[in-house]
């Protein structure tokens, strides 16, 4: 392998610039002979739940004496094959400051038989970093197992166990359209995967004579299922925090009544995260009808505001270094599915009804929660279709042009130093026209 001259200089400028004790860098993979380019891995900064999935940091990766004295460098020889996804798991848990240099500083040559030349070279490597990551979970005292990602080489999934057994509210506003409401109940209730929720369609101004009469029937098709009356104007931030004052539950999912959920244990995926103490709100692979990726965790900075990861990926993708087949943390998900605590819902006063009434109200939730440190977190073990905006039309549509330009700028007034400058989970190398992770 070979480290770009100022590749030394560069770490030390920013341990002394930013006190890290564990810094690294991005890097490319070139072939044996250096002519031939086989990929480059611009990195997102430090993100726990994908370290667990993949090891991402890789090269170049400098660390402190006293930090790796701490995390108890290479221990055991258990862990052979995933020695540095181990290592890079213990000393992150221990690390004061970890800086991520957004620069290649190092070549990383493939040949046959190494791990840049992917992960079938050496299976043995595979069941290691489940053990790695095993003890991991062990040591942070979090009930869960990983599991290979099936078509995926070196990439890791966690089930994580639930912590008894907390009610969890559903809210899903509503105004006519009441096949796609009977779609959405119906998918939730055959593959929740978790019986404890309650579900609270919340009515807003329905004018078809059949919505009322549809409504009367949900006590006796679906348990715990009932109707609240939102009676205001259209503002989606307004209606789920009326829904929300009913709402019983410790967790909180607001769910589009155009989502039709097709993973088996939906909910029970949600919640494992949303119990989780360092989590504030946490997003599933929600898919286009045509089997494209429509929501994988939300981008800053996207066309002066936010988008998409991935979007319009086939469903099959694997995304930019496995990152639409493993659990991601990005600053916000989507409020089309998102689960939350209800502590944290209520302590942020819910989705802000003045500035986002409409648009941005899911990101400016997620974006409070990440500025009081908690984690957001994308899971793709939990997958739904999402016949987006069918409810109230697309905000691009002339009608609501107006009011989505008004909270557009609202939203670039109160979050500019994200959208110019800095998503973490999103490489500056990677253009900000497009959530398809192209180089600029």
């Amino acid at each position: 392998d070979v480290l770009y001259p100022n590749a030394l200089f560069a770490c030390v400028q920013t341990i002394q610039t930013t006190g890290a004790d564990f810094v690294y860098s991005d890097e490319i993979v070139l072939s044996a002979d250096l002519k031939q380019l086989g990929g480059y891995h611009f990195k997102p900064d430090f993100a726990p739940d994908y370290l667990r999935g993949v090891n991402f940091i890789t090269h170049l990766a400098v660390f402190s004496r006293p930090l790796l004295d701490a995390a108890g460098a290479y221990e055991s020889r258990e862990y052979d094959g995933a020695q540095d996804h181990d290592l890079f798991l213990r000393l992150t848990e221990k690390a004061r400051k970890i800086e991520h240099i957004k620069q290649v500083l190092y070549i990383w040559r493939g040949h046959a038989g190494s791990t840049a030349a992917g992960m079938e070279a050496k299976p043995y490597a595979v069941e290691a970093g489940v053990r790695a990551i095993d003890a991991q979970l062990a040591r942070l005292g979090l009930p869960g197992k990983a599991m290979p990602v099936p078509g995926a080489p070196g990439a890791f999934q966690v089930r994580y166990e639930l912590t008894g057994c907390p009610l969890v509210s559903v809210l899903i506003p509503n105004k006519d359209h009441t096949a796609d409401l009977d779609r959405c109940l119906t998918s939730l209730y055959q593959n929740a995967g978790y019986d404890n929720f309650e579900v609270l369609v919340i009515e807003n101004n329905s004018t078809d004579p059949a919505t009322e009469a549809y409504y009367q029937t949900l006590p006796g098709r679906f348990a715990r299922c009932r109707v609240v009356r939102y009676q205001g104007p259209f503002n989606f931030s307004a209606i789920n925090n009326f829904g929300a004052q009913f709402a019983a539950g410790e967790h909180l999912l607001l769910l589009n009544n155009d989502i039709e959920i097709l993973s088996g244990d939906f909910l029970r995926e949600l919640l494992s995260y949303s119990q989780r103490p360092d989590v504030g709100a946490v997003g599933a692979k929600l898919y286009y009808p045509d089997d494209t990726i429509q929501h994988a965790g939300v981008l800053m900075g996207i066309n002066g505001s936010a988008g998409h990861s991935h979007k319009s990926y086939p469903r099959t993708a694997v995304g930019d270094l496995y990152r639409l087949v493993t659990t991601q943390n990005y600053m916000a998900v989507t409020g089309a599915c998102l689960m939350t605590k209800a502590s944290l819902y209520h302590a942020a006063g819910g989705l802000d009804e003045e500035q986002f009434a409409v648009a941005y109200n899911d990101v400016d939730y997620c974006l409070k929660l990440w500025g009081q440190g908690l984690l957001n977190v994308y899971t793709p073990r939990a997958e739904a279709y999402h016949y987006e905006s069918k409810s109230r039309g697309l905000d691009t549509l002339s009608e609501n042009a107006q009011r989505y330009e008004r909270e557009k700028a609202n939203f670039y007034a109160k979050y500019k130093q994200y959208i110019d400058n800095y998503d973490p989970y999103y490489n500056p190398h990677f253009n900000n026209l497009f959530e398809n992770f192209g180089l600029k």
